[in-house]
């Protein structure tokens, strides 16, 4: 057979795979609408179209990775205010301990005073009620973890309108009688970039107080912010003069935007790989869509001895960025391994714009081309997330976690004017970061005298 007519049959053999996957979308489409009115006007208990299409779009994520997720009408507007910046609630995080199988308060919101944290809710604070409707008794949502239940459970009884107040009884850690707190809601505006203690004006200071060389900045999430509040913090102290050497702290940073992640790699490197971004192979060719994400050469942020803080909790686009920082041998990473969430997830408007389906439709690959995600039945010997550098790994106990989350809510509420200051931070992987940056500056400080 020639050339030729292998390169027809080929085409015409693709041609008819593309027509019968567009049959067969539309065949399902219509099957879909069937079943949906079926149930609507004949099951014995009435259920709205609204609640079966819900029902549905949460069974068929149910199929699909632990990320994907379908985000309801009710629940769209507190989704994209958490990514946007501001959000109408108290002003706390939440996670789930599975041992405890408890809701936590994993840190309330930083960098604007919060209804929950002028109300004495602290970080580890367990959650018993909301609205004098225990915890305990959310109910699990079809198709989601108890985790997931219980978290979109929780911040669907806190959040709600500006200026009413909602009752949340929580346990402080370490105590035995559980306290209602009455709290207003408001609307909070969050920063996404934090430094170590605030001035007597109210705004961070961005120098470590025992180690003025040193610059330390907490980045949050990867909001759409994030990068012009790092830019505008890292311009400031060069124009001064005080950025001879930096840490950067994404402990607890659950990711947010690929790009801001991406923009973020680019002021500390010059040039080479960012990230790469794998698709599923096709079903034709085989072939997965690979984009590779370089730095644009600027890069104005190099030349000082640079850390990275990572603990389980860092995922997503806090683990591009410290995967990058080590590959790239410009910082050196240090605490513990991160949470291995490598992969990228398209937000695509559903119904109009009023709900959303967040979609893994991707994985992204290291510098190096390692791994990032941790997949089902990953162990800790396989490659996944990332790893301290050899020496600077640094493992806390719960009580140490506890005592360093404690430690870092004081000194978010201090300000250097007032008389009041904490002692200093409770946190080795911190202490051991300073460590590393004193032991460079001093060996830059020896080449400079040679």
């Amino acid at each position: 057979m020639s050339k030729f007519n292998l390169l027809v049959l080929s085409c015409v053999a693709v041609f008819s795979l593309i027509c019968f996957r567009h049959v067969e979308r539309n065949q399902y489409g219509r099957y879909f609408t069937e079943a949906l009115e079926t149930i609507h006007d004949e099951a014995l208990e009435k259920v709205g179209r609204q609640k079966l299409f819900n029902g549905a779009m949460n069974g068929m994520t149910a199929l699909l990775d632990e990320h994907s997720d379908f985000i309801d009408r009710s629940n769209k507007k507190a989704y994209e205010d958490e990514l946007n910046q501001h959000f109408c609630g108290i002003g706390v995080h939440l996670e789930y301990d599975p041992k405890r199988k408890k809701v936590l308060v994993s840190n309330t919101v930083v960098g604007v005073p919060t209804p929950a944290h002028d109300a004495g809710m602290r970080s580890g604070d367990q959650i018993v009620a909301i609205q004098g409707k225990s915890v305990d008794e959310i109910p699990l949502l079809k198709g989601k973890s108890v985790m997931e239940s219980k978290l979109t459970g929780a911040s669907k009884l806190i959040r709600g309108p500006a200026d009413q107040s909602v009752s949340v009884t929580v346990l402080h850690a370490g105590e035995t009688k559980p306290v209602d707190l009455t709290i207003t809601r408001r609307e909070i505006l969050v920063d996404s970039v934090a430094g170590d203690v605030r001035g007597d004006d109210g705004k961070w200071r961005y120098l470590l107080p025992t180690d003025p060389p040193i610059a330390y900045v907490r980045i949050l999430s990867f909001g759409r912010e994030t990068g012009e509040e790092l830019m505008e913090i890292l311009a400031k102290l060069k124009s001064q003069g005080q950025l001879k050497a930096l840490i950067v702290d994404v402990r607890d940073d659950r990711g947010g935007y690929l790009d801001v992640a991406r923009k973020i790699c680019d002021l500390f490197i010059d040039k080479g790989l960012i990230v790469t971004t794998r698709t599923r192979p096709d079903e034709v060719t085989g072939k997965s869509e690979v984009r590779k994400y370089s730095a644009s050469g600027n890069g104005e942020y190099r030349g000082f001895p640079m850390a990275v803080l990572i603990n389980r909790a860092s995922a997503s686009a806090s683990e591009i960025f410290a995967a990058c920082m080590q590959d790239h041998e410009r910082a050196a990473v240090i605490g513990t391994r991160s949470f291995g969430k490598g992969v990228v997830e398209n937000m695509i408007d559903m119904e109009g714009g009023r709900s959303l389906l967040k979609l893994t439709t991707a994985s992204y690959w290291r510098p190096s081309g390692k791994n990032i995600h941790r997949m089902k039945g990953a162990k800790p010997t396989d490659e996944w997330g990332v790893l301290p550098d050899k020496g600077l790994e640094v493992i806390l106990s719960d009580d140490q976690e506890m005592d360093r989350r404690k430690s870092r809510q004081k000194r978010d509420a201090f300000r250097t004017g007032a008389a009041d200051e904490p002692a200093g931070a409770v946190d080795p992987q911190l202490a051991k970061a300073i460590e590393y940056i004193k032991t460079k500056l001093g060996e830059n400080q020896a080449v400079k005298e040679k």
